[in-house]
């Protein structure tokens, strides 16, 4: 299977954990970047949750030339961003294996479970947080990561793998 890690990051961290994700599991990793800067995030969230705005991306891959797709980000005002809502509405996830996974200082909210409803379609395997990442060592981060049951490259993993 193509696999790619498909995330968007504000402040970094995100970036981090979705980095040693995809050395991990040995796939390709791209990240979601937003025509202009979200200066407030969390303003902007909060915005969103009343409007569901939907910021302009750009991706550098086409997502639909993937298999598996782990998408992730930050969670802002218990929810997805507003860029990973963006990707989702513009993006066809039909036929695809996706894996939501969040970063978060606190608690990841509704983010696992909306972004799942926002991939019409496609085979949604359980996603995973990782919790305060500006407080951990990369190595804490790699740990944390070999903890989790994620399939790599392998079809025959996948399939096994519970939804």
């Amino acid at each position: 299977m193509k696999t790619i890690v498909l995330f968007y990051s504000h402040s970094g961290q995100t970036r981090r954990v979705a980095t040693a994700l995809a050395a991990r599991i040995g796939a390709t990793v791209s990240e979601i970047k937003t025509a202009a800067p979200i200066r407030h995030p969390y303003a902007m969230c909060l915005a969103n949750r009343v409007k569901e705005r939907n910021p302009e991306i750009a991706l550098d891959v086409d997502p639909g030339a993937f298999d598996a797709i782990y998408v992730g980000g930050p969670v802002w005002a218990w929810t997805v961003t507003p860029p990973l809502l963006t990707l989702f509405r513009t993006h066809s996830f039909a036929g695809k294996t996706v894996v939501p996974f969040c970063t978060n200082d606190s608690q990841p909210g509704n983010f696992l479970a909306r972004a799942a409803t926002l991939c019409a379609g496609a085979d949604v395997k359980p996603g995973f947080e990782i919790q305060r990442p500006r407080k951990k060592t990369d190595e804490q981060i790699n740990a944390e990561l070999a903890a989790l049951p994620l399939p790599t490259d392998s079809a025959t993993e996948w399939k096994t793998w519970k939804s």
